[in-house]
């Protein structure tokens, strides 16, 4: 009886070890996968379409999407866009710019879809609708964005969506 406990032991051992060896491969891997993070070079492989959308000026994206402490946050991380978005002899987003961008679009895509379709009036609005192409942003804020629309007089979740 001691020995088949012993053996039982033995195998309920060897099976825990095997599946923490298994949780740490998968640790290592996530990392290696999180470290990677979203694309950051203005010259992306696959970056997304032109931007053919606009949005109804009665609409705006829910707070409950994208909140002050996330447009704060994604106004920190994208701070080196502004040359770009403001400035006209600056021709393309920096790497920095387009790192902090795509970083907000993987994370928040609601709140790349409040600065794309909602710009800051000091923002040029063409240059903002290019960015998450020339970014290499590889979305469809087209079709993502209504998603998170409301309504701005009774804040229904209605979708509004002006195509070109």
């Amino acid at each position: 009886m001691i020995q088949r406990d012993r053996a039982l032991g033995r195998v309920l051992g060897q099976r825990l070890m095997a599946i923490l060896v298994s949780l740490m491969v998968m640790a290592v891997l996530e990392v290696r996968v999180a470290a990677q993070g979203p694309t950051a070079s203005p010259t992306a492989a696959a970056p997304s379409p032109p931007i053919t959308c606009s949005f109804a000026n009665t609409s705006m994206i829910s707070s409950n999407w994208c909140n002050y402490n996330d447009q704060s946050r994604m106004e920190a991380q994208t701070v080196d866009c502004k040359g770009f978005l403001t400035n006209s002899s600056e021709l393309t987003p920096s790497a920095e710019c387009c790192r902090g961008f795509n970083d907000v679009a993987y994370n928040r895509t609601a709140c790349i879809c409040m600065a794309t379709f909602y710009p800051p009036s000091t923002h040029n609005e063409s240059r903002q609708l290019v960015l998450p192409r020339l970014c290499g942003l590889i979305t469809d804020l087209c079709g993502q964005c209504p998603t998170f629309l409301v309504s701005r007089s009774n804040g229904t979740a209605s979708l509004y969506i002006d195509s070109y």
